[in-house]
């Protein structure tokens, strides 16, 4: 079997467009492998700091107690912007102070933690943060010895196998804050007099509620840490590419031949005359 010119040029031209389909594929996946491994915190205010006598930074130390008693629960609201987001954690900072029976270490173990989605006629239970870990990140005031420090404490979202909790673009959340009845005791949170905060994009942070008067006006100090998710229209050029370069391929890979003549037995022929 014969291969033409016309052949060749037809598999030079499909490893041309392979190329070309591959290196797309390549563009495509790095953007998109960038966005998911970016998990930062897309709302922040816990960068607010106590400055000497300055009441304007900081505000105070307050207190949740079983049952709601006798505050009742705390809630801080922020919105989303553009994109969809994954929630990875929330962070929260706690007051607590070594042999101490009210702000004992560990008294953000009493915390419950729960974010509702909120809609025109009311909202929804999105999910609760039931896995607590130690947030690595210096505070103001760290652990030394005996002395009262602050801790800063990642809550986690439950149920979701590690993926994070989904968050709908431009949609307001709230986290609320209680310690239910029964706990042993109560958990110190920090709030700042600032409503200033910091965010990489466009959320925004509203105000925190509270039963306790003499939190009203102060803001819970907070972060949300968050996962951008892809476009999808991106991940479905993706596949649509991965999907044109197959089928190329099954085009392609069937080789043009040339047909031998049939093998026709020679006869001679009857000359007159003979």
């Amino acid at each position: 079997m014969l291969e033409t010119n016309q052949d060749k040029l037809s598999m030079k031209t499909f490893l041309s467009g392979r190329q070309a389909i591959l290196a797309l594929v390549a563009v495509l996946f790095l953007a998109t492998s960038q966005n998911r491994l970016k998990a930062v915190d897309y709302i922040s205010n816990l960068g607010n700091l106590w400055n000497g006598g300055d009441t304007t930074t900081i505000g105070d130390i307050h207190a949740l107690f079983p049952g709601g008693h006798p505050y009742g629960n705390d809630t801080n609201f922020f919105s989303t912007g553009a994109g969809n987001f994954t929630l990875n954690a929330i962070t929260l900072e706690f007051y607590a102070t070594p042999g101490s029976s009210i702000a004992p270490p560990g008294n953000w173990l009493y915390l419950n933690v729960q974010i509702f989605q909120h809609f025109t006629d009311g909202f929804l239970l999105a999910g609760v943060f039931g896995q607590i870990r130690d947030n690595p990140s210096p505070t103001q005031w760290p652990q030394n010895g005996s002395n009262p420090y602050t801790q800063l404490v990642d809550f986690i979202p439950s149920g979701t196998a590690g993926r994070g909790l989904a968050l709908q673009p431009f949609i307001e959340y709230s986290i609320v804050l209680k310690v239910t009845s029964g706990t042993r005791g109560g958990s110190s949170l920090l709030f700042t007099t600032s409503a200033n905060y910091v965010t990489p994009t466009d959320w925004t942070m509203g105000p925190t509620t509270t039963g306790n008067p003499n939190a009203n006006g102060e803001y819970l100090k907070f972060a949300v840490d968050a996962t951008p998710v892809p476009e999808p229209g991106l991940l479905q050029i993706l596949a649509a590419t991965i999907g044109l370069m197959a089928g190329c391929r099954q085009i392609t890979g069937k080789k043009s031949v040339r047909s031998s003549p049939p093998n026709i037995p020679l006869q001679r022929t009857q000359q007159f005359g003979d």
